[in-house]
């Protein structure tokens, strides 16, 4: 392999295991204010729940607010035409948040992706772009997804079983929409006690 096909896959490696720990943070906040999913996670033979909650914490909680780019050919966009060279963004958090797309997009709600088994069927949902859109093969759809939400499900079973006390008490867990990358303003202590 050439050195730079290796730089990319490095990329592609790295890139989504940085995402996955601030999606673990906002999973910490996430099973701090839904106390209901931790029984649920922990009840669950199959891992569904866990994917569930790591996939709606990637829909709610935007790793990053947009997405600049310049457009690499003249193009139409329902009916606006975007010039070869021209500035466009992605906006993450207004497509994950419309209600135009989601039902109750406000509210924290894993049981909208109970229905997915994979994460493959995940992505056919088309405002749901927490790490880009349109097929990894021919869009802009980060090729890692598949090992950052495997990781990210792993950190949510992690993260709620029952010898792991997380405390959002007098912390912050408040984020900004502007910055790059988005992240618990304070966070969430997560204490493990000794299962034995």
């Amino acid at each position: 392999v050439d050195a730079r096909t290796a730089g990319i896959e490095l990329q592609n490696l790295t890139r989504p295991t940085v995402a996955v720990g601030f999606f673990a943070s906002f999973a910490a906040v996430a099973l701090a204010e839904n106390p209901q999913w931790r029984t649920r996670i922990n009840e669950s033979e199959t891992g569904r729940e866990a994917f569930a909650f790591a996939q709606e914490v990637r829909r709610f909680y935007p790793f990053v607010p947009m997405f600049p780019a310049k457009a690499t050919e003249d193009t139409e966009f329902e009916g606006c035409p975007i010039h070869q060279g021209q500035r466009v963004i992605l906006d993450f958090v207004g497509t994950l948040h419309s209600a135009e797309e989601w039902d109750n997009p406000a509210s924290f709600d894993p049981e909208r992706f109970m229905a997915y088994e994979t994460q493959s069927e995940a992505e056919t949902i088309k405002p749901f772009i927490p790490q880009g859109g349109a097929d990894v093969r021919t869009g802009h759809r980060c090729p890692g997804e598949k090992i950052a939400v495997t990781a990210l499900s792993a950190a949510v079973e992690a993260l709620a079983r029952p010898e792991v006390r997380i405390s959002a008490e007098a912390i912050d867990t408040n984020y900004s929409m502007t910055e790059i990358l988005a992240r618990p303003k304070s966070g969430v202590r997560v204490t493990v006690t000794s299962s034995s």
